[in-house]
């Protein structure tokens, strides 16, 4: 970016100025923690680590929503809900099967207001 003095300032008229703008870091979303909601629509923690099946599914879908740019941007910065949810979908996070339960990832707890580079705690119903 160039600048070029055009008043009576202290500096000479024609005199360009090189302006250098740095870009907000570039973050993505995070899924961090996930949660089960119980019948009195309360919640409890959840691990899927005991169980291999729910693990790997959560493993692969991290890693896919690691690379997917649409929830990828500057840090702080609100994007729409439903991108947040199509991305969640499509790296694999909202069906999560395991070995003897299904994990259904419950949308409606999702932020109305999501940010680039927000950690995430997805809720689930278990049957």
């Amino acid at each position: 970016m160039v600048f070029t003095a055009t008043g009576s300032t202290a500096a000479a008229q024609g005199t360009q100025y090189n302006a250098y703008v740095t870009p907000n870091a570039t973050k993505a979303v995070t899924a961090v923690d996930t949660q089960q909601k119980t019948a009195n629509g309360g919640y409890t923690p959840l691990s899927f680590t005991s169980d291999s099946a729910a693990f790997t599914a959560w493993t692969t879908a991290k890693t896919a929503l690691s690379t997917d740019t649409t929830v990828q941007g500057p840090e702080g910065k609100v994007f729409d809900k439903a991108t947040l949810v199509t991305a969640l979908t499509k790296a694999g996070y909202t069906t999560i099967v395991g070995t003897d339960k299904t994990y259904t990832l419950d949308t409606a707890s999702l932020p109305d207001t999501p940010t680039y580079g927000a950690a995430l705690t997805l809720v689930y119903t278990v049957k």
